[in-house]
């Protein structure tokens, strides 16, 4: 911008009155830097032609200088640091409007990545949610617990238990260690392999027991001993339920 020499008259009228530049900051409540860059015509400086045209006018009064015989004067030069300054102003608005788009598009961005991880996280726990080996089957609401050498042919339905009703009272005692699991209703309630003297107690409407070692329980079932289970020599999985009491008590 040194071809108009707009800045070098300013600079001349404030030097001829010895008149010290923050002399004229004071004045003006304008920052020294701002009119230090219109003195050395320095546009990147000066934010737009509004802000230009503010700082000569109050440069000049501040020295009481007249501002029109010298706006008259210096005319055609302050036109071309007009469209100077505006040049300058719209690619520092271009690249304004770009930061602020990319800052929009990074938040946008995050918040996306922030909802898709908290919806996996949501779906892993909803999905691991009493879940042992297989979870729950959406299709027909069974729990599947796979264990090998165990008979999974009677699921239970979530749809047949309630748990304001408790018609079962369970007593076991083990005589040896076990791995053992209770599945009350929909909830599994007990996951645990017991020892040698532990005992357990139980109650509920429908309760799915599975044993790694059946026949180290005392199960005894209403008041009633179980005693197929000290036959058993593999797993087992056994499912009770008010109606299926006295078949378990006849096994």
């Amino acid at each position: 911008m040194n071809e108009f020499g707009l800045g070098e008259a300013l600079k001349h009228e404030r030097e001829k009155r010895n008149i010290p530049l923050d002399h004229i900051a004071a004045k003006t409540n304008i920052n020294i830097n701002a009119l230090s860059a219109l003195e050395n015509e320095d546009i990147d400086g000066i934010p737009g032609p509004f802000y230009l045209k503010h700082y000569i006018k109050n440069y000049l009064h501040a020295m009481d200088a007249d501002a029109e015989a010298f706006i008259e004067t210096h005319k055609e030069k302050i036109n071309a640091a007009f469209d100077e300054t505006a040049r300058s102003s719209e690619v520092y608005c271009t690249k304004l409007k770009y930061s602020r788009f990319k800052r929009k598009k990074n938040v946008f961005v995050s918040l996306i990545l922030t909802v898709t991880v908290f919806v996996l996280v949501f779906y892993l726990m909803y999905t691991k949610k009493d879940d042992i080996f297989g979870g729950w089957n959406s299709n027909n609401s069974e729990i599947f617990v796979p264990q090998t050498g165990i008979d999974f042919t009677a699921p239970v339905f979530k749809e047949n238990f309630s748990t304001d009703f408790s018609p079962l009272d369970i007593s076991i005692e083990f005589t040896d260690s076990c791995w053992t699991q209770v599945i009350r209703g929909r909830e599994k309630t007990v996951e645990k392999t017991f020892k040698k003297g532990d005992r357990l107690k139980l109650e509920g409407y429908e309760l799915t027991i599975y044993m790694a070692n059946p026949a180290a329980l005392r199960f005894t079932l209403n008041g009633k001993e179980v005693t197929y289970l000290q036959k058993k020599s593999g797993p087992e999985k056994l499912v009770i339920t008010p109606a299926g009491i006295e078949e378990i008590l006849k096994k």
